[in-house]
C-alpha cells in the first residue's frame, strides 16, 4: 500500500472593491462535464467500473441498471475547492486498486476537465481555466529525471569538446528544433570555442534533446540534410523536404531516400553541390552504396 496525495487548486482572482477575506470565504465547485458526444464524462473504463463501482452504487456489474447507476453517479460528481485547495488521496493498495475510490474519481475527472490547466501558470494566463493540480511526487520525479538528463548531458558535452568533427555535426542539428539559435551559416562560422558555448546553452536549455542528438544513429544524415537546406539544395516546406520538384518526404523519409542505393547517383550530385556551396560536413566521407 502506498499513499499519494495531490491537491486541486483553484485560480485566485483578485476582485477589486472586495475585501481580501472574500477570496478565503468563496467556494468554487469542480463538477462533472459532458464529453464531445454529449455524454457525461466517464473517468473509468467499463472494466474499471466493473471492478471499482459496485461498492459505490451498491449494484452488481451484471445488474441491468448498473451502468445507468454509474452514469448517474458521474453526473453528480463534484468537489468543493476552497481557498487552500482540496487534497485527494490517489494512492494504490498492494493489488493496484485506489485507496480512496471517490478521491480517485475526482482526480481522474479533474485531469480531463476542460477547466483544468496543466500548471499554475497556464491556469492563471488562460481566462477559460479555473483549476490546476499540484502533485509533489510527480514534480519530484520530473526534477529527478531532469537531473539525470543534465548529468548525462554534461558527460557527453565533455566528450564533445574533445571531438571537433562531432561538434560540427551537432551544431548542424540543433537548428532542427531551435532555429532561433542562429542560421547554420552563422553557427558554422563560429570558432570552436564559441561553438562549444552555443552547445552548452543547449545543454542547459534542453538536456534531453542534446542527448537525443549526440546518440542519434542518423546524426550525420540529419546534419547533411540541414546543410543542404541552408544552401537551398533541398527545400523545406513544412515537415517535408523537396529535391527540385521531387518530394523526399519527412526528415526520416529523406534519410531513407539517401540510404537507398537506387538513389546513389542523385545523392552524389547533392553532396557535390553542398561541397560547392562551401559547408560540406567536416572531414566526413560517407560511403555511398551503388545498386550494382
Amino acid at each position: 500500500m502506498k499513499s499519494r496525495k495531490v491537491r486541486i487548486m483553484r485560480k485566485q482572482v483578485k476582485r477589486y472593491g472586495f475585501p481580501d477575506t472574500f477570496a478565503y470565504e468563496t467556494v468554487v465547485v469542480l463538477s462533472s462535464f459532458m464529453d464531445r458526444n454529449g455524454n457525461v464524462f466517464r473517468p473509468l473504463t467499463y472494466e474499471q467500473e466493473d471492478l471499482l463501482m459496485p461498492v459505490i452504487v451498491n449494484l452488481n456489474p451484471k445488474d441491468v441498471g448498473f451502468r445507468i447507476a454509474v452514469s448517474n453517479y458521474y453526473k453528480n460528481l463534484r468537489k468543493k475547492i476552497e481557498f487552500q485547495g482540496a487534497e485527494l488521496e490517489i494512492g494504490e493498495d498492494s493489488q493496484g486498486q485506489p485507496l480512496n475510490i471517490e478521491d480517485y474519481l475526482i482526480w481522474k475527472m479533474a485531469l480531463a476537465h476542460p477547466y483544468t490547466g496543466k500548471t499554475k501558470d497556464e491556469c492563471e494566463n488562460n481566462k477559460m481555466l479555473q483549476f490546476y493540480i499540484t502533485d509533489p511526487e510527480a514534480e519530484d520525479e520530473v526534477k529527478s529525471s531532469e537531473l539525470e538528463f543534465e548529468t548525462k548531458a554534461m558527460v557527453e558535452f565533455a566528450k564533445l569538446v574533445e571531438d571537433e568533427n562531432k561538434l560540427d555535426l551537432v551544431i548542424r542539428n540543433v537548428i532542427i528544433k531551435y532555429p532561433e539559435m542562429g542560421s547554420l551559416t552563422e553557427l558554422l562560422a563560429l570558432t570552436s570555442k564559441k561553438k562549444q558555448l552555443k552547445i552548452s546553452e543547449l545543454v542547459k536549455k534542453d538536456a534531453k534533446y542534446f542527448l537525443d542528438i549526440v546518440s542519434d544513429k542518423d546524426l550525420q544524415y540529419k546534419a547533411e540534410i540541414m546543410s543542404m537546406v541552408e544552401g537551398s539544395i533541398l527545400i523545406k516546406e513544412g515537415n517535408r523536404f523537396l529535391n527540385g520538384s521531387s518530394n523526399l518526404g519527412s526528415l526520416d523519409g529523406t534519410i531513407a531516400w539517401m540510404k537507398d542505393p537506387n538513389n546513389s547517383s542523385e545523392y552524389v550530385v547533392l553532396q557535390a553541390r553542398l561541397q560547392e556551396f562551401g559547408i560540406p560536413l567536416k572531414d566526413f566521407k560517407k560511403t555511398v552504396k551503388t545498386g550494382k
